[in-house]
């Protein structure tokens, strides 16, 4: 399932990222849920919230050794499916988002929900594969400190 899932996530993204470009012009919005939710098309040179801006290459280094961890770790340890399957979205969103990087120098975004910055599918893979890592690493834990 890791790598059906991973895989199903980089699809998406790319073509939802292919769609964006073929019919948005640069900064064009059309709204979805009125008010609410629209698309926008951004190119965003930085990581999260713009940070680290126009450091390209470093972000493309930091996206590459997360992409060979979670390839080295999955290879290293017999994962429980709740901890292999976030790091199958983690890899997904990471790989959709590196080959923006790599290809184009920025990553194309779309989403926009007003008050927070644009962001995309990729990005939504990337916090809920590391929110669900996060809650079955401290499930597994918590699983383990009982008598």
């Amino acid at each position: 399932m890791f790598w059906i899932l991973s895989g199903t996530i980089l699809i998406a993204d790319r073509l939802i990222k292919n769609y964006i470009v073929a019919h948005f012009a640069l900064h064009e919005s059309k709204p979805i849920i009125d008010g609410m939710v629209s698309l926008l098309y951004v190119q965003n040179r930085g990581a999260a919230f713009s940070m680290l801006s126009g450091q390209r290459w470093l972000l493309l280094a930091i996206s590459m050794l997360t992409v060979c961890g979670i390839l080295w770790y999955r290879r290293r340890y017999h994962l429980k499916p709740r901890i292999d399957l976030a790091l199958g979205c983690v890899l997904g969103g990471a790989l959709g988002n590196m080959i923006d990087r790599f290809y184009l120098g920025y990553v194309i975004d779309y989403i926009c929900i007003g008050w927070w910055p644009v962001f995309n599918l990729a990005d939504v893979a990337i916090v809920c594969g590391g929110i669900w890592l996060f809650l079955g690493v401290l499930l597994d834990h918590k699983a383990e400190d009982r008598p």
